[in-house]
């Protein structure tokens, strides 16, 4: 009987950039990968970044737009422990374990053999896999 390890939820990655406008063409120009600190400064993540982002400021044909942070949202899928021990992550409507082949749904049951699958439809197991983008 597999058994939950995890449930589904969502996180959240931040992405914080220092942009820089080149002036006669908006929306093009450079992004340098750094940290906000709570007292405003920023911290670039390469060390090579500050000694640009200094010349950058220096040059008229660029604009500091300042920092900018990106919020990514997404799902992490359950995880279930398979009857064979290995994990499985429920990320689809089928989900297969790598290790034995036993095949799950998204809720984490797992499902009949597939030589059953389409008994009470006629389908056949690569009618089904093609439905559902092919698993």
């Amino acid at each position: 009987m597999s058994r939950l390890l995890s449930h589904r939820y969502f996180a959240e990655s931040r992405l914080t950039f220092h942009v820089f406008d080149r002036v006669t063409h908006p929306g093009s120009g450079y992004a340098f990968d750094c940290t906000e600190r709570p007292d405003g400064t920023l911290e670039y993540n390469k060390p090579e970044s500050a000694a640009r982002v200094a010349a950058l400021q220096a040059d008229p044909a660029y604009t500091d737009m300042g920092p900018s942070t990106t919020v990514h949202t997404y799902a992490v899928p359950a995880v279930v422990e398979c009857d064979c021990g290995a994990h499985v992550s429920l990320f689809g409507f089928t989900n297969t374990c790598d290790a034995c082949g036993a095949d799950y749904n998204m809720s984490g049951h797992q499902l009949a053999d597939r030589a059953q699958w389409g008994e009470e439809t006629g389908e056949s197991v690569a009618d089904i896999l093609a439905a559902d983008g092919g698993i």
